[in-house]
């Protein structure tokens, strides 16, 4: 069997993305975490969105619904996440 690799991709802030929620803290409390769902991007966090487009809540952290910022970014407003399958 071949190595398996995992394919990162990029947003930015204003990005509305979809991805598979973690197992975090935030994503448990609004028993989201393991579901597919679209997130939007914004500079202090993100907002989780429902299937209408409404967000469940307020921002949570970046890192708390899977997305880490890019080292590679000097301006912190670009994110990698692994997206939805």
């Amino acid at each position: 069997m071949g190595e398996q690799r995992i394919r990162y991709e990029t947003a930015r802030v204003g990005d509305t993305v979809r991805l598979t929620l973690p197992h975090t803290d935030a994503c448990r409390h609004l028993r989201v975490a393991g579901e597919i769902r679209r997130v939007h991007v914004l500079l202090r966090g993100v907002l989780i969105l429902d299937d209408d487009g409404t967000p469940l809540s307020d921002p949570v952290p970046h890192a708390q619904a899977g997305l880490h910022r890019r080292a590679d970014d000097p301006s912190g407003t670009a994110f990698h996440y692994i997206p939805a399958p």
